[in-house]
């Protein structure tokens, strides 16, 4: 498994972080190759709210492909694979 350099990385390009206490909301878009992400962790809980396109997900077996609107939560060092195929 590949992991990100620094775990408490996420691909894409950040539009706004808010911080409520301990919880950290952010709003990514999408960037990059589909194929660009590899399977990677990150060191904090977080979920992935897709409001728009195809999202491809896979988490120690086959990937699914998910529409919008779609949540994900990945626990804390869940090695997965993630990536937009279309927004």
């Amino acid at each position: 498994m590949s992991r990100s350099p620094d775990p408490t990385t996420h691909f894409g390009e950040a539009r706004k972080r808010r911080q409520f206490g301990s919880l950290n909301l952010e709003a990514f878009i999408a960037r990059g190759k589909a194929d660009a992400v590899p399977e990677h962790v990150h060191e904090k809980p977080h979920f992935v709210f897709v409001a728009a396109g195809l999202y491809r997900y896979s988490s120690g077996g086959e990937p699914c492909i998910l529409t919008e609107p779609a949540v994900i939560f990945n626990p804390a060092w869940t090695a997965h694979r993630d990536q937009f195929i279309s927004v």
